[in-house]
């Protein structure tokens, strides 16, 4: 749908921002009266300096800067190749 589109593309464009390997996956919305959660995994290259609560923080705050009603919940995965 149209709304799941933009936030998925939205997403992806804060990432790559944040670090152009990191990929994501399963991604899905839930929205509500008051806000819409974002709900996917992350996959983050095994040799990233960057960890999980760093992604998660500066991601939040890049989507805040978008939209101000959106929340995040965030499965992170390493990718061990």
């Amino acid at each position: 749908d149209e709304t799941t589109d933009k936030y998925k593309k939205l997403t992806a464009e804060i990432l790559g921002e944040i670090s152009p390997e990191i990929t994501f996956h399963d991604f899905r919305i839930v929205t509500g009266p008051t806000h819409t959660n974002l709900i996917f995994d992350i996959v983050i290259p095994y040799d990233s300096k960057l960890n999980d609560h760093e992604i998660k923080t500066e991601f939040d705050l890049r989507m805040k800067a978008h939209e101000d009603n959106v929340f995040t919940v965030v499965t992170f995965d390493r990718s061990y190749v």
